[in-house]
């Protein structure tokens, strides 16, 4: 039987440590209320965000990353 996510391979209302068993790697954000990766998703740079109320997972999103913006953070 197939399991039912919400958004990539978690659920809403999944705990913060379930999410960060749920997706491989270190995350570069770790607060309160997000977690955050850097993926690639067709050969495109993507930041992904799973924001958290109350210690659930409420809402998540993606988006693209500009290497440029990279590139010069690396020069600060």
């Amino acid at each position: 039987m197939e399991e039912h996510y919400d958004f990539r391979n978690t659920r809403w209302g999944m705990s913060k440590e379930d999410v960060l068993t749920s997706e491989p790697g270190k995350p570069v954000v770790q607060t309160d209320s997000q977690i955050g990766y850097f993926t690639q998703i067709l050969e495109k740079n993507i930041y992904v965000a799973f924001i958290f109320d109350n210690k659930l997972l409420v809402s998540a999103m993606y988006a693209l990353r500009d290497t440029r913006d990279d590139q010069n953070m690396r020069r600060l």
